[in-house]
């Protein structure tokens, strides 16, 4: 089958940096659960999408992924959050989605494999049928579970991606949102790096994520 291939912006099968982290990765993956036990929480470096709903996150998450990834629509709102592996290898391998319970980190839907026959839209329909089914019944945002999308190619770099759901300024939304993102943080900041995204139509000065990078701390590493 298609895996993809056809579909990234760009190829860095020959990049030093990337060939140089392919090995670094493969012999960190499989030891991840004893590093993080012996090594006091050893973690992958992380790159975390951080802004308010619609600003951008999703298309900025993607553009670093070098292909499209979520569903599109009005009606879709991504109250979980999404973790990207991305990790370079020496073949292509369908992408896996899968649910993973946040408290045990183990999978409680899938892995799923995704046949990619149709290139990044089978990745962006199977991505809509999981967070239509998780999102079902949710009251806010889920604290306790994440989508993770797993992808092996000779394209990207070796690193992690994690899109969290768009800070909500007021209402309902805002408090959850904001632990949410909060709670992240807390628990992975000595792993990541952060992207800071503000809606076109207004200043940074009235971002609350914006608010939040400086409440917590993490200019220098925005």
């Amino acid at each position: 089958p298609v895996v993809l291939d056809s579909h990234f912006m760009l190829a860095g099968a020959n990049v030093p940096s990337i060939l140089t982290l392919r090995s670094v990765f493969a012999h960190l993956d499989p030891l991840r659960d004893i590093l993080a036990a012996s090594l006091e929480g050893w973690q992958p470096p992380q790159v975390v999408m951080i802004g308010q709903e619609s600003s951008g996150k999703s298309s900025i998450l993607e553009r670093l992924a070098m292909m499209p990834l979520f569903p599109r629509g009005d009606d879709i709102t991504t109250r979980l959050p999404i973790h990207v592996h991305l990790r370079n290898a020496e073949s292509s391998l369908p992408p896996t989605l899968e649910v993973v319970d946040t408290a045990t980190n183990t999978t409680v839907r899938g892995p799923y494999v995704v046949p990619a026959i149709s290139g990044h839209l089978d990745v962006s329909q199977q991505m809509d049928e999981i967070l239509r089914e998780e999102q079902r019944g949710l009251h806010g945002v889920s604290s306790t579970r994440r989508i993770v999308l797993h992808i092996e190619n000779r394209h990207v770099p070796s690193i992690d991606l994690v899109d969290l759901p768009g800070i909500v300024a007021a209402g309902e939304n805002s408090a959850g949102t904001k632990a949410l993102a909060e709670e992240h943080i807390r628990l992975h900041d000595k792993h990541s790096i952060y992207l800071l995204t503000c809606p076109a139509a207004s200043g940074p000065n009235v971002s609350v994520a914006l608010d939040m990078v400086i409440r917590q701390g993490l200019q220098a590493r925005t």
